[in-house]
Parts: structure tokens; sequence; C-alpha cells
């Protein structure tokens, strides 16, 4: 979770974990129920929400605090995964996203 914000691609969290790339994603989606990268997007979707209810920083400097490199492609997943834009978080934040955490 201390990480989050660094960019971690599948073989590297792999071999952090002492395993080859193809195997440890399938024993992270038997355990977890979800693909590495699927887990990792959602922990840094959780903590954007945290950080855009309860900070002024844009959007674009939270995105990248959370890992994601292109502010227009954290606006894309999270409108994806919260039927809303980053910004609107700000405007209605416990209406939208309360049910969605």
């Amino acid at each position: 979770m201390e990480h989050l914000a660094e960019e971690i691609t599948l073989s590297d969290w792999a071999a952090a974990a002492g395993m080859g790339a193809v195997y440890f994603g399938r024993l992270f989606k038997r355990e977890t129920g979800r693909r590495p990268m699927e887990w990792l997007n959602e922990r840094r979707l959780q903590l954007a929400v945290q950080q855009l209810m309860h900070s002024l920083r844009t959007v674009a400097e939270i995105a990248q605090d959370c890992g994601f490199v292109c502010p227009f492609y954290f606006s894309r997943v999270f409108r994806r995964r919260f039927g809303c834009p980053p910004s609107a978080v700000r405007r209605q934040p416990h209406q939208r996203l309360q049910s969605a955490l």
C-alpha cells in the first residue's frame, strides 16, 4: 500500500514475491478473486476518493499521487468504476460514492 504512487509492473511485483509473473498472477487471482493489476487499480482508486474528499489538491495531482501517470486515463478509469468524474466527488462526495467504497 505504501508504494501505490510508484510504477508497478506485474513482473516487478512477482519478482518481489520471488515468483514468476504467470504463476504469481494465477496465485493472486485464486487468493483474492482479482487479477493483480485490477486489485492494484482498485486500491489506487480508493485512495484517490479519500484524497478527493479530504484535500484541495487538483485532480491531476491526486492522480499522480495515486500512481496514475496520465490524468486523462485516471479520469476514464474513475468514471468507469464510479459512474462519475473525479471532480463530482468534491461536489457531492457522499451521495454518489459511499455505497461504492
